[in-house]
């Protein structure tokens, strides 16, 4: 290697981190990485950027590799035998299962390995270990879950839930009230908004920029619900002192978090200080013990960083240097003198993961097949819970995002760091597992977020040089989520919105990993509204996402004009913008037509200006109609709210995060336009079996 050049030699260790050298955007144009560009990511991933250390670590690396005769990890599949051919080495083997057993053999020019059970496995030759991801073939289906391919079910956003008794903000109690009062019109399962920490002294308010994806939002904790909510005189005090502040927060027009946030810690303390004082009486201590023992040092590690958090700030960037990483001798120092604080944060997740999973447990018992539908977040902050505790897990110096594409012209950066692919290796994929296993937990339903990243990110350097693709290895990756998917009994979606990489989607249903389907843009190559039976049969169907107007406010352009009003359109873009949605309005009425939903006394060559209770029926019913095994009724649609949960390329002049859902919990279930869209559903064949679940518990 002393002949080569510096740039053959950067580019050879860039390769090998997973680098690639160019892209084709949305508009097909190509775009090479910039060596700038490369070598930002290599620091990024602490790899060298220079000629000379990139040239010494791919001799170490090939040297290293010279000495194994297997892989450092393979993936195989479950309950088959396998044969391995190593390149020479010790002749006996050993297989270290995750439960500690252990079987052994020899093999004269080959291993011959019996049918294995999934999960993480290690096989031993001599000195030399191979990781053996061993997974089934598929994860679970729709049908394999529920007993049936044609399923609906209804998604919203659990912060903006609204009761007659939660604290301002939605919370657990209303996600269960509300996944019961969904299971008596026949859904199969209840969407929400990702449920990862946030960070209990973080300002951040997006559940798409989490602070640690393993662990859960305490903001949705129903305080009213807490187990020792009602032995606590000062927490019913406080809560009942609060009584006209909480009235003025259920009111609002949008969530005041910090409002919420307020009133709920200071009763979240009473309720700790109840449990500090009677836990061993009650038995509740055993309890709360075993919970803390199950979440390891992972649990713990967090519970310091938010206690961190509240002594010095949300940024870890701003603490005393020796405060920046969780294994210095100051940081134990810190938890040992904060020990109560620590358990306090402990006990929040303590009461957040037993009202999910109650509230899960109670969507089942209601009669869905499936539950709760969780989403999966891309990433994690860089100032977070879960980059302090893994610094070697992620790459700080660069930001995940998306070139231009369909959704934004410009590309998006969104604040959260990568995955180090290369480290991930390194950890036996650990981060990755355990995320997975978590999130699944408490959910019969999965959809992981922009799903084109288990092939490849876009990582977008710290440095300001262009963005560049980084591979992932996805094949392990796969393999990691159809275990997890099926040990926990999980149906899979993957988000493949955007500009897809040719052959993800055969990849990801070979996998039994379902796509999304969204309304808005299914288009065929004339313009029209695909028709409901040329859908693919192994997606979730709906009509926009959360990044998407809702299906009102795409009727009466609310998105546009909103466009308009931020400066994001110039006036010949307006116009334009106008007439496209004209026309898709039109089409959308034929394409109704076709699928034979069209309301009466409506004319496709004259749509209506408003958007009528009869009219957002049909559109539901073309939903119903279509192959998809899964539809999704977003309640916003349902409900007649022209309001957008998010919209792109705005913070702080649009109230993303915060729009309310227009009815309350307990009023939703018994709207007309929710009860006729339930009936199209249950006329379409979907909802029938969750209607006899539902009578036989």
């Amino acid at each position: 290697m002393t002949d080569r050049n510096e740039n053959d030699a950067l580019n050879d260790l860039a390769a090998r981190a997973g680098i690639l050298p160019a892209y084709h955007d949305f508009s097909g144009d190509e775009h090479f990485t910039t060596p700038e560009t490369r070598d930002a990511l290599l620091a990024a991933m602490g790899l060298p950027n220079t000629h000379k250390e990139a040239i010494e670590l791919l001799a170490a690396w090939d040297g290293l590799a010279a000495t194994r005769t297997l892989p450092t990890d393979m993936v195989l599949e479950a309950d088959v035998p396998h044969r391995l051919e190593p390149t020479g080495g010790d002749r006996s083997w050993e297989i270290e299962f995750e439960n500690g057993e252990v079987i052994s053999g020899t093999g004269e020019d080959g291993i011959n390995l019996p049918p294995l059970p999934y999960g993480y496995h290690r096989l031993w030759r001599g000195h030399e270990q191979t990781l053996l991801i061993v997974a089934p073939s598929r994860a679970p289906s729709v049908e394999d879950r529920v007993g049936t391919s044609r399923i609906w079910g209804a998604t919203t956003s659990l912060y903006g839930m609204t009761s007659a008794r939660n604290g301002g903000i939605g919370d657990y109690e209303d996600l269960a009230q509300t996944a019961e009062a969904m299971a008596s019109l026949g859904t199969d399962f209840l969407g929400v908004n990702p449920v990862h920490a946030l960070g209990a002294h973080s300002s951040n308010i997006s559940p798409y920029s989490p602070s640690h994806r393993g662990l859960f939002n305490t903001r949705h904790i129903a305080v009213d619900h807490a187990p020792e909510f009602q032995n606590s005189d000062a927490a019913k005090r406080l809560w009942h002192d609060a009584g006209d502040a909480l009235k003025a927060l259920r009111k609002a027009e949008y969530v005041d978090y910090r409002g919420a946030d307020i009133i709920a810690m200071r009763a979240l303390r009473a309720c700790f200080d109840t449990f500090e004082e009677t836990g061993e009486q009650t038995g509740r201590r055993d309890a709360f013990d075993a919970f803390r023992y199950a979440g390891g040092a992972g649990l713990e590690t967090f519970a310091v960083f938010e206690s961190l958090t509240q002594a010095y700030g949300p940024d870890p960037a701003i603490w005393p240097s020796e405060l920046r990483a969780p294994d210095t001798d100051e940081v134990r120092m810190f938890a040992d003198a904060y020990a109560r604080e620590v358990r306090f944060y402990i006990y929040l997740q303590w009461l957040a993961d037993g009202q999910l999973g109650s509230a899960h447990g109670r969507a089942k018992a209601a009669g869905m097949g499936l539950g709760l539908y969780a989403d999966l977040a891309v990433g994690v902050r860089a100032d977070g819970a879960e980059p302090w505790a893994r610094p070697d897990a992620f790459s700080v110096g660069a930001s995940l995002g998306v070139p231009p594409d369909q959704f934004n012209a410009q590309g998006q950066s969104w604040g959260l760091v990568p995955i180090n692919p290369h480290t991930l290796r390194e950890m036996a994929y650990r981060p990755m597992i355990e995320t997975m296993r978590q999130t699944m937990r408490h959910a019969g339903l999965l959809r992981i977020d922009h799903a084109i990243g288990l092939m490849r990110c876009f990582w977008i350097p710290a440095t300001g040089e262009p963005g560049a693709y980084v591979r992932y290895p996805m094949a392990e990756i796969l393999a990691i989520i159809r275990i997890e998917a099926t040990r926990s009994g999980c149906v899979v979606v993957g988000e493949d919105l955007g500009v897809v990489p040719e052959g993800l989607r055969d990849t990801l249903s070979v996998n039994r990993l379902y796509g999304c389907a969204v309304m808005q843009f299914e288009r065929e190559h004339d313009s029209a509204f695909r028709h409901p039976h040329n859908y693919r049969g192994d997606t979730l169907a709906s009509f926009g996402t959360h990044d998407t107007p809702t299906l009102p406010g795409y009727w009466l352009g609310c998105d546009i004009e909103k466009r308009i009003e931020l400066g994001q359109f110039s006036e010949d873009d307006a116009s334009h913008a106008r007439q496209e949605r004209a026309d898709a309005r039109t089409r959308l009425l034929w394409m109704l037509k076709d699928t034979h939903v069209l309301p009466d006394g409506i004319d496709p060559t004259t749509p209506p200006e408003e958007f009528s209770v009869p009219l957002r029926v049909a559109m539901h019913a073309a939903l119903a109609e279509t192959k998809a095994e899964m539809v999704a009724v977003q309640l916003d649609d349902a409900l007649g709210s022209p309001l957008q949960p998010n919209f792109p390329g705005t913070v702080d002049t649009y109230p993303n995060w915060r729009i309310k859902t227009p009815y309350r919990v307990e009023k939703i279930a018994i709207q007309k336009p929710f009860v006729e869209i339930a009936a199209v559903m249950q006329n379409a064949g979907r909802g029938i079996d969750a209607q006899q679940r539902r009578k036989q518990a």
